[in-house]
């Protein structure tokens, strides 16, 4: 998991244009995230979260 935190990730140009969207008209809507949300999501799916629940450090 650490690993996956010391990377930094680039968004799709689509959903930062989306929430910038939001932001410039100082508008904030409850799903305004929710582009970047599906994006660490399918992230998570990944191989940085199978080593996470394989290695030692969680308690299962």
């Amino acid at each position: 998991m650490e690993e996956m935190l010391s990377h930094t990730y680039e968004y799709s140009k689509d959903a930062v244009a989306s929430v910038q969207k939001y932001l410039l008209k100082n508008e904030v809507p409850v799903d305004l995230f929710e582009p970047y949300m599906e994006e660490i999501f399918t992230q998570l799916k990944g191989k940085p979260f199978k080593k996470f629940l394989e290695s030692s450090r969680i308690g299962f």
